[in-house]
């Protein structure tokens, strides 16, 4: 499998990206009642002027795969984390091992950034989500709140 990893180009791929986004709130929550795509399309032009690097799209064997929202370092409380905005993978790209790549590439950047965890969060009963985050060695951490469950993974 080829798999690269590239800079998104909003100018040219917004509608993509909010196409991402929009499935993913389906896929969380079910429906999207609470999917708001003009607060999307202002999150994604503030968040990538201030993080240029961490806004990637995946290309399995040249094919769009999906794409890839994050964010490092962050300092809290004495912890340097990298922190994972979006894993998204378009269906025909699910459990093919896409996902744990996409994941050791951010990873592999964390580290470099002085990173000992990464955090990310997610809404319980994501039936996609929530599985591979639990496989691929995330722990819970702390109650669920507005914004879901909290998950950290140390880094190696």
């Amino acid at each position: 499998m080829d798999i690269e990893f590239k800079s998104i180009d909003l100018g040219e791929a917004l509608a993509l990206c909010v196409k991402f986004r929009r499935d993913t709130h389906k896929i969380s929550y079910g429906n999207l009642a609470t999917y708001n795509e003009e607060e999307v399309v202002n999150w994604f032009h503030r968040n990538k002027a201030e993080n240029d690097q961490g806004f990637k799209h995946i290309f399995v064997n040249g094919k769009i795969a999906g794409q890839l929202e994050f964010r490092s370092p962050i300092k809290e409380d004495e912890v340097t984390f990298g922190y994972i905005y979006l894993i998204y993978l378009a269906g025909m790209f699910r459990n093919k091992g896409v996902g744990k790549l996409a994941q050791e590439y951010m990873f592999d950047q964390f580290k470099v950034d002085g990173c000992s965890e990464a955090r990310l969060r997610y809404i319980p009963g994501n039936v996609v989500a929530e599985p591979f985050y639990l496989y691929t060695g995330w722990e819970k951490s702390g109650e669920v709140g507005p914004r879901g469950q909290l998950l950290v993974r140390k880094l190696a």
